[in-house]
C-alpha cells in the first residue's frame, strides 16, 4: 500500500488494472485484479508532475493514460512504451479530463470554470467555453474586492479572475472577452509544499469611455516586506487589449482603500485625474504628464501624482467625484469632505451620522444630480448638495449599493440574516419611497447597473411606458457565483394596458440570452424589428421634447441661469473669472430689452395720437343761419383785394375747415355782411378737436387753442322746448354762436390765414411739432 494520500483514480477500460495519483505527483498502476497478486500486487510508476495528480483517464483501447494537475499541463502517457507527449501552458489547473468516445478529442475542464476541447491528433484547440473565473477560486484567499465594475467601452463586466488577473465578460451573451493578467505569475506556483502567496487585485477603475484603466494589486505573505502597487493601463487599439503605462511602486505606505477617476469626457484637451485614499490617512491626486522619450523629439506620457489631501488626524475610507467633476468628496468616518478638484481647496463638510456610524461609501448620482449618497452600517442618507442638508434617510442594512450613470436613480440591496434571500429597493433622491422593490431567493454578492444601448427589446415595454430602471439593467451575483442579469420584462399582448401607474407593470425578470448559431457568432445577433407602437410612442417623444425645448426657449432659460448662480452654495459655484461674462451678458440682456420695451410703448403711444388726429379730420360741418334778432354785433366788410392769392389758396384748401374759407371769401368778395353763421360739431364718433375761441379786446382778436366742450350732447334747458329730433348744430346756444360770427368776422386777414395755415397743415407737420 501506498503511504501518500490519493487524489484520484482510474480502471483499465481492458486489463484489470487500476491507476492512482497521489498529491505527490506520482501515478502508480496496481495490477492486483489475479488470484496471484491479490496479496502481493504488481505495480508500476510513472512519476512527472511536480505537485498532486488532479485527474486521470484512460483511451478506450486502454493504449494511453491522460492526466493533469495544477501545472496546467495535460501529459499524455503511452502505456506499453512509457513515451510521454505534453500540451503545456493551458493557463490554468486541470481538474477534469474527458475522452470522446471514438477517441478523436480532448476535452478538459479547467480551475478557471473554463471547458477546452482539443484534437487528439494535433493536439490543435477546437473550442473554448469560458465562464466566470471568480466562481472556482478559493474565496478566502481571493475575495470579490473589485466589485462588478462596468466597462465604458463596450459595457463589459470586470470583476476578479484567478488570483493576479482580471477578466472581462459579456453578460449579455455570456461569453467570456479578455483575461488581463495585472500581476503575472508562473503557473507552477511552488517547490516545495508550502503554498505561494499570490498578488491579488485589489481595485479597478476606468476613465472616460475606457481609454485608461487603473489598478491596484498587492502581495503580504507576512514574512516578506509587503508589495503595494497603483498601475495605470492604456488601451491599444490593434491588440484590443489595455497595456501597462505606469507602475507606482509603494504609492501609499498602507494598504489603498478606494481608486476612482475624475469624470471629465475624454477628449482631446480633457487631463484625466485620479484619486487613491489610504489608510496612512492621506489622499492623493494622480494626473497625466509629458516626459521626454528615448529618441529627439520624442515625447512619452506618465502618471505623477500631483497633490496630496489630509484633513486633521481622520483616515479617510472613500473617495467619490460628482457627475460633471466639480466636487470631490472625500468620506472621513461619519464625516463627508468637499474638496475642489481642480485647486485641492476645501470647500466644506457634511455632518450628520453619529459618531459609532462610520461611512463606508458614497456615491454620486448620474445625470447632473445634485445629491450625493452615504451609507453606514445601519443607515442610508441622501444629501442635497445645493442646501447641504439631509434630504431624507432610511434606517436599512445596506449590503451594497449601486448608482446608475444614465439617470438619477440608485439601488440597494439588503440580505435577509434569516434566509438566502435578498430584497432589491430602487430609489428616486427626491423620495425616501422606493420606486421599486423586487425580491429574489438568492444573496447578493455584488451589484451594479449595466447599460443596455445593445439590448434595445428592453428600452420600452410595448405600451411605451419608461422602465423605471432608466436605460440600464441590474446584475449581481448569488451565493453560488452566478451572474444574474434583471431588467424590465416585456408587457403581454393580450394583457391589460389600462392600469393606472405605468410603474404597476413593472416587473424585474432574468434575461434569456439569445439561441447562438455559426451566422451569429460571426455577424452577431439580428435585432428585431421595431413594432408600430414602439415607432408611434418614438415620435410621440421625439414632439413632445422639441416642444419642451421650444418652451424652455421661449421663457428665457439660459438668462435665468446666469442669475441662479449667485442662490447657489460657495462650494457648487464657479470662480467669479468664469461666471463674469455669462452674468454679465444675461444682466444687460435684460436691461436691454426693458429699454426696447419702453421705445416700444412711446411709438404705439404716438400712433394712437396720430390715429386720433386722422379721425378729428373727418368731421362734420352744419352752417346754421340764425335770425336778424340774433346778430347784435356789426361786422366790418374786408374788401377780397386786402388777401393775396397764395393766402386765399391756403385758406380755401380742403375739408371742413376749406368750406369755412370759401364762407370767408364769399362775404369778402361781397362787401357785406355775412348772412350765416358757420359752427363746426364734431361727429359723434370722433374725439374732441381744439378749437379757436376768440375773445376781444379794444376791437382786436386774441386766439388761444384749447378743447371745447360744447360740441357734446347737451341736456335741454327748461322752457328751450328742444326734442330728439332737433339737429345737434340747432341746439348752439345763441350767446356761443355771436361769439363765434363776431369773431370770424372781426379777425383780421393775417389772423385768419394763420388759423387756415394751421388748419391745413398736413400730419407729418403735426408729428415734426411735437418732436
Amino acid at each position: 500500500m501506498s503511504h501518500e494520500r490519493i487524489t484520484c483514480l482510474a480502471s483499465h477500460p481492458t486489463e484489470p488494472c487500476v491507476a492512482t495519483g497521489d498529491d505527490r505527483g506520482r501515478i502508480t498502476l496496481w495490477y492486483c485484479f489475479t488470484a496471484a497478486t491479490v496479496k502481493k500486487p504488481v505495480t508500476s510508476t510513472l512519476h512527472w508532475h511536480a505537485h498532486q495528480v488532479n485527474y486521470m483517464t484512460f483511451t478506450a483501447d486502454g493504449v494511453y493514460l491522460l492526466s493533469g494537475g495544477e501545472e496546467a499541463v495535460l501529459v499524455i502517457w503511452q502505456l506499453e512504451t512509457g513515451h510521454r507527449q505534453y500540451l503545456p501552458r493551458l493557463g490554468s489547473e486541470i481538474r477534469s479530463i474527458t475522452v470522446s468516445p471514438d477517441q478523436s478529442l480532448y476535452a478538459l475542464g479547467h480551475l478557471d470554470n473554463s471547458v477546452r476541447v482539443f484534437n487528439a491528433l494535433d493536439l490543435d484547440i477546437k473550442q473554448a467555453i469560458q465562464g466566470l473565473k471568480y466562481a472556482q477560486t478559493d474565496h478566502l484567499t481571493n475575495p470579490l474586492s473589485t466589485g462588478l465594475v462596468i466597462e465604458p467601452r463596450n459595457h463589459h463586466v470586470v470583476l476578479n479572475g484567478v488570483p493576479g488577473t482580471l477578466q472581462f465578460y459579456n453578460a449579455y451573451t455570456d461569453r467570456h472577452v479578455l483575461e488581463l493578467e495585472v500581476t503575472p505569475r508562473n503557473k507552477a506556483s511552488r517547490t516545495d509544499d508550502k503554498e505561494i502567496v499570490q498578488p491579488h487585485v485589489d481595485l479597478v477603475a476606468f476613465w472616460g469611455r475606457g481609454e485608461w484603466m487603473a489598478t491596484v494589486d498587492s502581495r503580504d505573505d507576512g514574512e516578506t516586506t509587503p508589495e503595494l502597487y497603483l498601475k495605470f493601463w492604456r488601451w491599444d487599439p490593434d491588440a484590443q487589449s489595455y497595456t501597462l503605462n505606469t507602475r507606482v511602486d509603494a504609492p501609499h505606505a498602507v494598504p489603498i482603500t478606494s481608486l476612482a477617476f475624475h469624470p471629465v469626457p475624454s477628449g482631446r484637451n480633457a487631463c484625466p485625474l485620479a484619486i487613491t485614499t489610504s489608510k496612512d490617512k492621506t489622499f492623493k491626486i494622480w494626473h497625466l504628464v509629458t516626459q521626454p522619450g528615448a529618441g529627439q523629439n520624442e515625447y512619452d506620457v506618465a502618471w505623477a501624482c500631483r497633490s496630496i489631501g489630509v484633513y486633521r488626524d481622520y483616515v479617510p475610507h472613500h473617495a467619490a467625484f460628482s457627475d460633471d467633476g466639480s466636487i470631490l468628496a472625500v468620506a472621513y468616518g461619519q464625516i463627508v469632505t468637499l474638496w475642489d478638484p481642480y485647486t485641492n481647496t476645501f470647500q466644506g463638510v457634511l455632518v450628520h451620522p453619529p459618531e459609532h456610524r462610520v461611512v463606508k461609501r458614497i456615491e454620486f448620482l448620474g445625470g447632473n444630480s445634485t445629491f450625493l449618497v452615504s451609507v453606514t452600517r445601519d443607515h442610508l442618507y441622501v444629501w442635497n448638495l445645493l442646501t447641504c442638508t439631509v434630504w431624507w434617510s432610511y434606517q436599512i442594512k445596506v449590503d451594497h449599493l449601486a448608482a446608475d450613470r444614465q439617470s438619477s436613480h440608485f439601488i440597494v440591496a439588503n440580505n435577509f440574516p434569516d434566509s438566502s434571500d435578498c430584497r432589491f429597493l430602487v430609489f428616486d433622491p427626491r423620495t425616501p419611497i422606493p420606486v421599486l422593490i423586487h425580491s429574489v431567493p438568492d444573496k447578493c454578492r455584488a451589484l451594479a447597473y449595466l447599460p443596455r444601448d445593445d439590448l434595445p427589446s428592453f428600452s420600452t415595454d410595448r405600451s411605451g411606458a419608461s422602465s423605471v430602471l432608466g436605460h440600464s439593467n441590474v446584475i449581481f451575483l448569488n451565493q453560488k457565483w452566478d451572474l444574474h442579469v434583471l431588467g424590465q420584462a416585456q408587457t403581454d399582448e393580450g394583457s391589460d394596458r389600462d392600469e393606472t401607474d405605468a410603474r404597476d407593470k413593472v416587473s424585474l425578470a432574468s434575461i434569456t440570452p439569445a439561441p447562438k448559431t455559426y451566422f451569429s457568432d460571426i455577424f452577431g445577433t439580428i435585432r428585431p424589428k421595431p413594432s408600430q407602437e414602439q415607432l408611434k410612442a418614438a415620435a410621440a417623444a421625439q414632439q413632445a421634447a422639441v416642444a419642451a425645448a421650444k418652451d424652455r426657449a421661449g421663457k428665457g432659460e439660459e438668462e435665468e441661469k446666469a442669475f441662479d448662480l449667485l442662490s447657489a452654495p460657495s462650494h457648487v459655484m464657479p470662480s467669479v473669472a468664469t461666471v463674469f461674462e455669462a452674468f454679465m451678458e444675461g444682466l444687460l440682456g435684460k436691461v436691454g430689452e426693458v429699454k426696447e420695451d419702453a421705445g416700444r410703448m412711446e411709438e404705439d403711444r404716438d400712433d394712437e395720437k396720430d390715429d386720433e388726429e386722422a379721425k378729428e379730420d373727418q368731421m362734420d360741418v352744419d352752417v346754421v343761419v340764425p335770425s336778424a334778432n340774433e346778430l347784435s354785433v356789426p361786422a366790418p366788410s374786408l374788401a377780397a383785394q386786402d388777401l393775396s392769392e397764395q393766402e386765399v389758396a391756403i385758406a380755401t384748401k380742403g375739408g371742413a375747415f376749406g368750406f369755412l374759407g370759401n364762407q370767408f371769401l364769399r362775404q369778402l368778395t361781397a362787401g357785406d355782411k355775412p348772412n350765416g353763421h358757420v359752427v363746426a360739431k364734431q361727429a359723434p364718433s370722433t374725439p374732441h378737436y381744439p378749437k379757436t375761441n376768440g375773445v376781444f379786446a379794444n376791437g382786436k382778436a386774441n386766439g388761444t387753442l384749447a378743447h371745447d366742450s360744447s360740441d357734446t350732447d347737451m341736456e335741454p334747458e327748461p322752457g328751450t322746448g328742444w326734442n330728439d329730433k332737433t339737429p345737434v348744430s340747432a341746439r348752439t346756444p345763441k350767446k356761443a354762436v355771436v361769439d363765434e360770427e363776431a369773431r370770424r368776422v372781426a379777425t383780421p386777414k393775417k389772423a385768419v390765414v394763420d388759423e387756415a395755415r394751421a388748419v391745413a397743415t398736413p400730419k407729418s407737420a403735426g408729428k415734426k411739432r411735437k418732436q
